[in-house]
């Protein structure tokens, strides 16, 4: 029913994270390579036309036109290949939006509780069966404390479940009483892991 971030996961998403900062460093490096260049060129061209406007300008040689059209042919490499990447990335932005939404909808057609935790048991997320099990609205439940609807009795023994949860190990399970709609607490079995 509840359950705290696998420390493996954290450490996948946090890999993750640095992969894709760097990608977005060298893709950075990348787009600001291609405005110097521009930069440069557009420089270059201005500072040709005052040239040429006050008569000092030699004509173009073949090896300066060469080279402009050298730099214009990778600017447009270039620029083809930033928007090709930019395509990627929106394409698996968007493919992951699409799996989000369907791990949301299986989750929450489950008709067991689930609820995500951070580690001092304020709930982070719940699906549709653990709200209406706390009898709280869905849209409500993230960032409430879950010991807040843990019953008066049982609150000793979910303390001390949450602190061995504290260290990273094999799931733990134990019972205990919840507080929700209704006159009577509901037994409830809590499947949990760090």
């Amino acid at each position: 029913m509840c359950g705290n971030r696998d420390t493996t996961q954290n450490a996948r998403e946090g890999m993750g994270r640095t992969q894709r900062k760097k990608q977005r460093d060298a893709d950075e490096g990348d787009e600001q390579e291609v405005h110097a260049q521009v930069e440069n060129l557009r420089r270059w061209l201005r500072t040709y036309a005052q040239a040429e406007q006050s008569g000092r300008a030699a004509p173009l040689t073949e090896p300066v036109l060469a080279h402009l059209e050298e730099t214009i042919e990778a600017l447009r490499v270039s620029d083809d290949d930033l928007r090709l990447h930019l395509d990627t990335l929106r394409r698996n932005a968007a493919r992951m939006e699409q799996e989000r939404a369907r791990y949301r909808e299986l989750l929450d057609l489950s008709p067991d509780a689930y609820l995500l935790t951070d580690l001092e048991a304020t709930i982070v997320d719940a699906n549709a069966a653990a709200a209406e099990l706390l009898g709280i609205d869905r849209l409500d439940i993230a960032g409430r404390p879950l010991s807040a609807s843990v019953d008066p009795e049982d609150k000793p023994i979910f303390w001390e479940w949450l602190a061995d949860l504290q260290t990273p190990g094999q799931p733990l399970q134990w019972e205990m009483r919840l507080s929700g709609t209704g006159p009577e607490p509901r037994h409830v079995v809590v499947r949990a892991r760090h």
